[in-house]
């Protein structure tokens, strides 16, 4: 479902481009109370928190996830206590760091720069259908296409691009959501490839595509290293926010009712 204007304003405080991917109906799911006091916007692993609490809402949201890890993010700042209570000492708060949503900081001359330090023992292409079905099948790379159901919507609403060595992917640099006029990156590097600058090689790479494309690729960093990268690349930072990580299936009969 499409998020109504007064759905949108329960989100006002966040620049999440994952909202806005469920608000716009591009991807990802959008949980309502009947009277719009409460949403709750789902993509991937993670899950925004908007206006009123309602524990019916959020019971419906975390019955259709996966089982593994769930990142829970209270954007009207009413919902924190309630989730401290109910999953007291089994979850993790993790802090993020946001950063600033600027289209003109770039430096794209920088940028090429980076993308040509690429060593010629290495490849770097575009993913397309083959390479998207390729990075499903390993744990390391998922998240550069696991929103996507299927590679006509990442065609769409996506774009990555990935490096190579002898065939086997090494490094990349992907939408791990899309909306309207952007996406939201991932960038992974594979354990025994890591410390080479293969990254900020696929990242300069991404970026400079998404600006051809006039589409705004959205960086929110999940840890310090690639908050630094970030930086490198030309984003501000924007300040720190927190996270509840909780596990699933963790749910017990009777805990609706929160």
């Amino acid at each position: 479902m499409k998020g109504t204007k007064k759905i949108a304003e329960l989100f006002t405080n966040t620049h999440d481009t994952c909202v806005l991917s469920c608000l716009q109906d591009v991807m990802g799911r959008l949980y309502t109370s009947q009277d719009e006091s409460s949403a709750i916007a789902a993509l991937g692993s993670y899950l925004y928190l908007g206006g009123k609490p309602t524990g019916e809402l959020l019971w419906k949201a975390l019955a259709d996830m996966q089982s593994g890890k769930v990142h829970l993010i209270d954007v009207s700042g009413w919902w924190t206590s309630l989730l401290e209570r109910f999953f007291a000492g089994g979850y993790k708060v993790q802090t993020r760091y946001a950063l600033s949503q600027e289209g003109t900081v770039f430096d794209t001359e920088a940028l090429l720069q980076n993308v040509q330090m690429l060593s010629a023992a290495y490849e770097m292409k575009r993913i397309d259908r083959t390479l998207f079905e390729k990075c499903a099948m390993e744990e390391w790379s998922r998240d550069f296409v696991c929103n996507y159901d299927s590679f006509t919507l990442f065609e769409k609403h996506g774009l990555g691009y990935v490096i190579l060595k002898d065939g086997e992917l090494v490094a990349g640099a992907s939408s791990y959501s899309g909306y309207l006029d952007g996406i939201e990156i991932s960038i992974a590097t594979r354990e025994d490839f890591r410390r080479q600058g293969l990254a900020k090689i696929c990242a300069s790479k991404l970026i400079l595509e998404c600006l051809k494309k006039g589409w705004y690729p959205n960086w929110d960093a999940a840890n310090t290293k690639s908050l630094a990268l970030a930086k490198q690349l030309g984003y501000h930072y924007a300040g720190e926010y927190e996270c509840i990580e909780i596990t699933v299936p963790y749910l017990q009969s009777g805990q609706s009712d929160i």
